[in-house]
């Protein structure tokens, strides 16, 4: 819904400013149901902050390890690269960094595994100081 911005979810599906192709694939309530309920993980196997196993992106980790075995099923360049990328964003999230030398100020960061053409091997998202390594 970014490449459109509207200022409310809801103004997508209004019949004078809203989206036509969102409105006629699927109705308001669909939508919203699908995001009150997407889940990726069972939340009742997170762990507590003092344990050692603690993940800050638990909720989203199934989605990263699926994400990053599908990448990992190309065969590797030659030449690869580790990398720092930023995916700018202005949401609320404690795991957002603040740049002040980049172009995108705010963001989450990512290290990236990548080959000379760009494509991403493995990524693991930027969690803070306490961050585990790629694996």
């Amino acid at each position: 819904m970014s490449v459109s911005s509207l200022p409310r979810t809801r103004a997508y599906w209004r019949s004078d400013i809203g989206v036509s192709n969102i409105r006629d694939v699927l109705n308001i309530n669909e939508f919203e149901k699908i995001k009150n309920t997407l889940h990726f993980n069972d939340n009742n196997t997170v762990v507590g902050k003092d344990d050692p196993k603690y993940d800050k992106l638990h909720k989203i980790r199934p989605l990263i390890d699926h994400l990053n075995s599908r990448f990992s099923s190309i065969s590797l360049e030659p030449q690869l690269a580790i990398d720092e990328q930023i995916c700018a964003t202005k949401c609320r999230n404690h795991i957002k960094q603040y740049l002040p030398m980049e172009h995108h100020k705010w963001g989450f960061k990512f290290y990236m595994l990548c080959g000379v053409t760009g494509y991403s091997y493995n990524f693991e998202m930027y969690t803070g100081p306490d961050n585990f390594l790629l694996s």
